[in-house]
């Protein structure tokens, strides 16, 4: 690999199969994003577009704003993987690669972009699948399959039919849960917590105050007046 000083944000793509080699004689903190084959083959087989061959990559340390915004966003689940919501980081890998193909392997896709959102069936299925799945450990891709759809033709199609990702409502749905479950003086914060699917009472709190503007515990002693 050529020597060269990288800032804050710029980026490397790098093909393993050419087996990269660095010396790294300073400290530093870096964000791999590993990208396998056949994830660019299937998000070329969704668009409905022939597959990718190399990737253009040849400058070192560029600047590619999408890419360092991807990254800032998922910084916060590797400080707390415990926390993460797995749709959410479903939604960042599939924009990281969909952008990756576009810009640097040339993916074109033949086909328009959906036109249509989801089949009232489908809406109701990926409510249940979700609502099921409150703690996030159901993949997007499984609520795609269910909804016998492509993964990248599901994400748009209910963003279309529900004005949010998927990702978006499933954390507004979890909070409206936690707000019947809050009713109930019999059950702690906490319990709340784990119940809707949050990794503790703190993590509750935070997205809780974020969205309804109060904690939990004030909100509760306010509908209870």
């Amino acid at each position: 690999m050529p020597v060269c000083n990288l800032r804050i944000g710029q980026v490397d793509l790098h093909d393993l199969k050419c087996e990269p080699v660095a010396l790294l004689d300073q400290p530093y903190h870096d964000l791999f994003f590993y990208i396998p084959r056949n994830a660019f083959d299937a998000i070329a087989d969704d668009s409905d577009a022939p597959r990718i061959g190399d990737l253009n990559h040849n400058s070192v340390a560029f600047d590619d704003a999408t890419i360092a915004h991807l990254g800032w966003a998922v910084l916060p689940a590797v400080r707390n993987p415990g926390q993460a919501n797995q749709l959410f980081l479903d939604h960042v890998f599939l924009a990281l690669g969909m952008h990756v193909a576009q810009t640097y392997g040339g993916l074109r896709p033949l086909s328009r972009p959906v036109a249509g959102g989801l089949a009232p069936w489908q809406v109701k299925r990926a409510k249940e699948i979700f609502s099921a799945n409150l703690d996030s450990s159901v993949s997007l891709k499984e609520v795609a399959r269910e909804c016998g759809l492509s993964l990248s033709y599901f994400s748009r199609a209910f963003r279309r039919s529900m004005g949010v990702p998927p990702h978006t409502w499933l954390l507004q749905h979890r909070i409206e849960v936690a707000k019947e479950k809050l009713r109930d003086r019999r059950l702690s914060v906490s319990q709340v917590a784990l119940a809707c699917g949050f990794a503790d009472q703190s993590h509750l709190t935070r997205v809780f105050t974020s969205m309804v503007r109060l904690s939990p515990a004030a909100w509760r002693r306010v509908v209870e007046q």
